[in-house]
């Protein structure tokens, strides 16, 4: 395998890998992050869909795989490519992701299982507001 060159933008989720660090451009020249926590990789949605969650991170540069490195998400929400191809957004590092006990947008259907759907736009927000929190 081919070792990835950062930053990037992404035009499938194919190209993505779990722990991938997005930066996200704040006002005033901040920036926040969000993480790819999870990815499918075959079937309906794997190379158009991810999921994502905010990190309680702010910085007046991109964030580093060390800046995040420990930081669990704060939320989390399925979301789509859009992220980068609309959005303009790009991955920038990668960092092991935390453990939380948020449910698998993927994975878990137990009943009474909540899952967060996020648009685009709605990740950016979060992101942002994780870093107006941290």
């Amino acid at each position: 395998m081919t070792k990835r060159q950062f930053p990037f933008s992404p035009r499938t989720s194919g190209q993505l890998e779990q722990g991938d660090i997005i930066a996200v451009p704040c006002e005033g020249g901040r920036w926040a992050g969000l993480q790819v926590v999870e990815l499918k990789r075959e079937g309906v949605g794997s190379r158009s869909t991810l999921i994502v969650g905010s990190l309680p991170w702010s910085g007046a540069e991109p964030p580093t795989a060390r800046d995040v490195e420990g930081l669990p998400v704060t939320e989390q929400g399925l979301t789509r490519i859009e992220l980068f191809t609309e959005g303009g957004l790009q991955v920038v590092a990668n960092s092991a992701v935390v453990p939380t006990v948020f449910a698998s947008n993927y994975q878990d259907f137990a009943v009474g299982t909540r899952h967060r759907v996020w648009g685009w736009k709605t990740a950016i927000r979060k992101a942002i507001a994780a870093s107006d929190a941290a």
